[in-house]
């Protein structure tokens, strides 16, 4: 029967002797009975498994002998604390082969050393007088640089004295062309301006507001100005165009009353006069507004001009009849034309006279440009025969220098083969003696590697702890002979602990990893959880090992040391399907062998329910039957109710 039937089987005769036979009573008013109450829900049913379990090390190993030998000391017992390379026990093998070996190997490795303490020696010394040789060699190179670096630094000083004079005169041969070249390109440059300003445009060099070319221009436009004021009054006079028609017709008929030949003449002057104007007004006009008029088209124009008004006068003078012009009128047209024909004859003179004043210009000008045409062949000259001087002696002195290259080169190219044979020799010697050294070395080498391997298969013989631990287990005694792969301790280390515990098959499906689980001692309680299931059982015990982790680990290490027994408690699903669950307390016993629970409902009135129960643990009942999810039922205070009693929690 399991240990859930048999507690209950103890519970239940308590439950039924706490139920007497029942005698009439007179029901009488009285107080609400005090209860304690839990409400029923629907939940996974648990158990609380106890189990013991043993501290045992996270990490432990197996420590082994490396060779054959008897135990000589045990330094350790078990419980014992040890870190790491500790001997915990020592081998003799001094009967074996291993001690031979290890004498016979350091006698071989001291003679060895010895030979190749001499040969060493003896190479240092021969190395020695090489080196000696090449050092001599050496300086031999350094004194004959010295020296000829001095013969040539005088050779090139003199050459470099003569380059210094010929650099001089260059830069003053340099400047006096260049001086004369300046003045030169200047002089051409000003006449270049001056050509394309005054023949083609006249249009003043950038910041020349007030020279020749200037007031050339001013005059040019003041120019322009009075001949568009004669041909206005030339326009009203004659009537050509329609914009002063209306002056002409009080005296059109009488203009060629006389001689309309000359009348004519007038208009076609007129009309050239008038075209000419407009070329020039459109040659003005483009290039965005920049001027580009001709001197000379200005001149031509005014000549025509003046032409224009002679022809009017002679209109005047001949085509006219006084008697049927008023003279008055005639006077005032006589009078203003004379005054027109006054202002283009001055402008015109203006004009001329500023035309030969740029001739002139041009003239200085070119006489200026030919002077400094002059100059510059001059300078060349002179600088050609300064130079050819100087040449003459930097060619002589650049032949001395050449020569003096040739000889240090000559003795530089001596000592420099002597110092390569001198390197030769002490690289063959050094060689030599390597190679010779080489050869002791590894005869060394080995004899050592022979003497390190003995050391080592003696220091096999010194059993020591891989790590910081706890002895756990020792399984030889002194004077035992043991062979390579025997064990002799077990070692575990007690940085990290976990509780070890053994369960039967009927629990270990319930169990996960991960889970949590509590672990006692002392009445202190610790929580942890499993870390390790084993996938198989035990063939002798069938019980399955399962391995727990503390959670603090720092204060369990205080608790807790290897090998202390623990109580472990797991709580295990019994069902997989929800159920109702209710305290012990909560039963009480019909009389008959069943069993009823208290239940609360409207009003606080308390009625029995009879209940079939299932599974139960350390302190509740599964109930199959008889109660509902929702439910209040006492918990506390059921013995002494009955059905209709009113109740207060």
């Amino acid at each position: 029967m399991p240990k859930k039937t048999i507690a209950l089987a103890f519970f239940i005769p308590l439950l039924l002797s706490s139920c007497g036979s029942t005698t009439e009573t007179v029901k009488t008013e009285v107080a609400r009975k005090s209860v304690t109450t839990e409400t029923v829900k629907l939940d996974y049913f648990t158990e609380r498994v106890k189990l013991v379990g043993k501290v045992a090390p996270l990490k432990e190993t197996t420590v082994s002998a490396q060779v054959a030998g008897v135990v000589k000391s045990l330094n350790v017992n078990i419980g014992d604390n040890v870190k790491k390379g500790d001997i915990l026990a020592t081998l003799d093998f001094s009967t074996t082969a291993i001690n031979a070996n290890l004498n016979n190997a350091a006698t071989a490795y001291s003679n060895t050393l010895t030979t190749y303490d001499l040969a060493k020696e003896s190479t240092k010394n021969d190395l020695e007088n090489a080196r000696i040789a090449l050092e001599n060699a050496r300086i031999n190179k350094e004194n004959t640089y010295i020296s000829t670096e001095k013969q040539l630094l005088l050779a090139q000083t003199q050459l470099d004295n003569i380059l210094t004079q010929k650099g001089n005169t260059e830069k003053t041969t340099t400047l006096s062309v260049s001086l004369a070249t300046k003045t030169r390109d200047q002089a051409k440059t000003a006449l270049e301006n001056f050509e394309k300003t005054s023949k083609d445009t006249l249009t003043p060099t950038k910041g020349d507001t007030s020279g020749l070319l200037s007031n050339t221009q001013v005059s040019m436009e003041n120019a322009l100005i009075t001949i568009d004021s004669a041909i206005t009054q030339a326009d009203i006079i004659l009537g050509i165009t329609n914009l002063n028609k209306g002056f002409n017709d009080s005296y059109e008929t009488y203009l060629g009353a006389k001689n309309t030949t000359l009348k004519t003449l007038a208009e076609n002057n007129f009309h050239k006069v008038y075209n000419t104007y407009h070329v020039v007004l459109d040659a003005k006009n483009t290039s965005n507004g920049a001027t580009n008029i001709r001197l000379a088209d200005i001149i031509t124009l005014l000549n025509e001009s003046i032409s224009l008004y002679d022809s009017i006068v002679s209109v005047f003078d001949n085509s006219i009849v006084s008697n049927q012009f008023p003279q008055t009128s005639l006077d005032a047209l006589k009078a203003t034309i004379s005054a027109k024909q006054s202002v283009l004859t001055q402008t015109n003179s203006s004009l001329v006279a500023l035309s030969n004043s740029i001739i002139t210009t041009r003239t200085q000008l070119e006489t200026a440009l030919t002077i400094a045409e002059t100059s510059l062949q001059n300078a060349i000259a002179g600088s050609i025969s300064s130079l050819d001087g100087i040449t003459g002696t930097e060619t002589l002195t650049r032949t001395q220098l050449e020569n003096t290259i040739a000889t240090v080169k000559n003795a530089r190219d001596n000592v420099d083969n002597a110092l390569k044979i001198a390197e030769s020799q002490y690289t063959s010697t050094q060689a030599k003696l390597q190679s010779q050294l080489t050869g002791v070395k590894s005869q060394l080498d080995a004899s050592k590697g022979q003497k390190d391997l003995a050391g080592i298969q003696a220091e096999n013989g010194l059993i020591r702890a891989p790590f910081d631990g706890v002895i756990l287990t020792k399984t030889v005694e002194l004077g035992t002979l043991i062979n390579p792969g025997t064990p002799v301790f077990t070692l575990g280390d007690d940085s990290s602990l976990v509780v070890r515990t053994d369960v039967n098959p009927d629990i270990i499906g319930s169990l996960l990893i991960g889970q949590e689980v509590t672990i006692t001692k002392d009445s202190k309680t610790f929580t942890g959880a499993i870390s390790l299931l084993a996938p198989g059982s035990d063939l002798l015990s069938r019980m399955f090992r399962v391995e727990i982790i503390f959670h603090d680990t720092v204060q369990s290490k205080e608790i807790f040391h290897i090998g202390d027994f623990t109580d472990v408690f797991i709580n295990r699903t019994i069902s997989d399907t929800k159920s109702i669950s209710i305290p012990f307390s909560a039963l009480t016993s019909d009389g008959q062998g069943g069993f009823i629970v208290s239940t609360i409902g409207t009003g606080n009135i308390a009625t029995g329910k009879a209940v079939k129960i299932g599974a139960q643990n350390e302190s509740r009942v599964e109930i199959l039957d008889g109660l509902s999810e929702g439910d209040k039922v006492v918990i506390s205070g059921a013995l002494n109710l009955q059905d209709g009693d009113v109740v207060q929690e």
